[in-house]
């Protein structure tokens, strides 16, 4: 046995004893549940299943497992949990083991990261150092990964395994290579020695080419060391990935939507609601022509259909609120229907303060184009008694006045923009309210608006002697004083994008209550582009 394989074998001897369980020893409830999802299980993930105390606590586990891995989670189906079903039953067909899985080491990799994209195989081989078994080789293009498995105990379980060279001892290698290629052709062996240090599985396949006849000059032997080079390298990237997806304990899954994807950017913006509860708005950008338009005769102009879905789970993975719709989006001629235009939605829900996992789809109706977001939400809680600023909004569109029903802020009409980018010749418009600032005894409120923006890379100016760090002297920021009545206030806030430079920004907005002394604080981010960047539409963000 190589030093590769017995480093591999101290390795897995002390993964076994880090080990802090025995499955053998676990009850069958937790067993069976441990089995069927290890593969897939992060190292918190094991701890807090193998936590557990009863059967129901297990299956209400595996549930919310599941559900956070929901590639359709506005759905009834959980196609991630098929797959991984089937998997599981061709690996324990295909590759059963004695270990606590039943599965050897190719069964597991075959759960956790799917069949190989491409197999090899590398027959068992004998020198003067001993049986070498056969090698099998699986190869996955996304991610690029390779692993390489040995039937060491020609037993028909497969363990990982490294390329191992024929042999350790440099003067059986120097007797072999002779053997093939003759007395006198030093520069053929030299060539041999450094394939052999290099990639000793390509070496050991180029001994048998030349034992066979198929090379036979130098310049044979170049080449081929020239492509195992190559080949070698981008191997080692290879098993160093799958090494490390191992380690890490990542799977892999790409559900296939059967639909081209629909370019779309979200926000999710909390504001105070009633009886206790926030107002939670979900905003959302997408291209006016990635939509598929059709000519309406009735209204004499082209209509789209935007069909839209979200779902807010809670922190037991339960339906906290549902909302669908389907949004009509209209042009007046074929040429606008083919403008690049950025066109916003809405969808609002008041729910209880707390942590939540929102999943939006959106579905253009004729070309079935989609687009699916999950992310965790967490909705902050606005009490009445607690000076309080919602989140900080931005918006394409700032008016006072009449103004769409889905749009509408009290006497304002804030049009979402959730891209948050901004052209030069532009203004950065956002948005945010105030709440629980005191009254006086006419019940007129009195406080101070601060905001600041600066860039989230900071300047640096270099010399030789020096490095200084300019990010307070690039930022900008004014304050105002405003005075009415009520304990709320709306505030719309438009600034020129042109007095920045073409980068990514913070702001910040505080505000001070001048009659009870109490501050409050909210952040956010923006970006200001060329407008070039933004007259074909924005990029693909996701």
């Amino acid at each position: 046995m190589s030093w590769r394989p017995a480093c591999w074998l101290l390795g897995a001897a002390a993964s076994a004893l880090a080990a802090d369980f025995d499955p053998a020893q676990l009850p069958a409830w937790q067993r069976y549940a441990w089995q069927d999802l290890a593969p897939l299980l992060s190292h918190a993930d094991e701890a807090e299943l193998l936590a557990l105390d009863s059967p129901a606590a297990v299956a209400e586990w595996t549930r919310r497992f599941w559900l956070r891995r929901d590639p359709t989670p506005t759905t009834p189906a959980n196609e991630r949990q098929e797959l991984h079903e089937k998997r599981l039953e061709t690996a324990r067909a295909l590759y059963p083991g004695r270990g606590p899985l039943g599965l050897d080491q190719r069964g597991e990799d075959y759960v956790r990261f799917g069949p190989a994209d491409e197999e090899a195989t590398i027959d068992e081989w004998f020198d003067e150092t001993g049986h070498h078994p056969a090698r099998l080789i699986w190869l996955w293009l996304s991610p690029p990964m390779r692993a390489t498995y040995a039937d060491w105990n020609l037993d028909g379980e497969w363990e990982q395994a490294w390329d191992e060279s024929p042999s350790s001892r440099p003067d059986v290698a120097r007797r072999l290579e002779s053997a093939v290629l003759q007395d006198g052709q030093a520069a053929d062996a030299q060539l041999l020695d450094e394939l052999r240090l290099k990639d000793p599985l390509a070496y050991q396949d180029l001994l048998r080419q030349l034992a066979e006849g198929e090379v036979v000059n130098a310049l044979e032997v170049q080449n081929q060391r020239l492509i195992a080079d190559l080949m070698g390298s981008k191997f080692r990237r290879m098993e160093a990935s799958y090494q490390e997806n191992r380690r890490s304990r990542r799977d892999t899954y790409v559900h296939d939507f059967q639909a081209q994807p629909l370019w779309a950017v979200f926000a999710v913006d909390c504001y105070r609601g009633g009886r206790g509860r926030s107002r939670v708005e979900i905003s959302h950008q997408l291209r006016l022509n990635d939509l598929g338009f059709r000519w309406a005769e009735a209204r004499g102009d082209f209509a789209a259909v935007l069909r839209r879905e979200a779902v807010l789970y809670d922190t037991g993975e339960r339906v906290a609120a549902s909302l669908a719709d389907s949004l009509p989006i209209r042009a007046e001629t074929l040429a606008d229907t083919k403008r690049p235009l950025l066109v916003p939605g809405l969808l609002a829900v008041e729910l209880p303060p707390g942590d939540y996992r929102l999943a939006l789809r959106l579905e253009d109706a004729a070309s079935r184009r989609l687009q699916i977001f999950t992310t965790p939400v967490r909705v902050p809680a606005f009490p009445a008694d607690s000076l309080c600023l919602s989140d900080i909004s931005f918006a394409s569109n700032l008016q006072r006045g009449a103004a769409p029903a889905a749009f509408a802020k009290g006497e304002w009409s804030v049009t979402p923009h959730p891209l948050r980018a901004y052209a030069t010749d532009r203004s950065v418009q956002l948005y945010f309210e105030v709440y629980g600032l005191a009254v006086d005894g006419e019940g007129l409120n009195d406080y101070a608006v601060s905001y600041r923006i600066r860039p989230r890379t900071p300047i640096v100016r270099s010399s030789w002697l020096f490095s200084l760090e300019e990010s307070v002297n690039a930022e900008a920021g004014s304050t105002f004083v405003d005075r009415h009545r009520g304990e709320s206030a709306r505030h719309p806030l438009s600034i020129p994008a042109a007095s920045f430079a073409e980068d990514s920004y913070l702001v910040e907005v505080e505000v001070r209550d001048r009659l009870s002394g109490r501050r409050a604080l909210a952040r956010s981010q923006f970006s200001v582009v060329s407008p070039a960047a933004l007259a074909g539409g924005a990029g693909p963000l996701r």
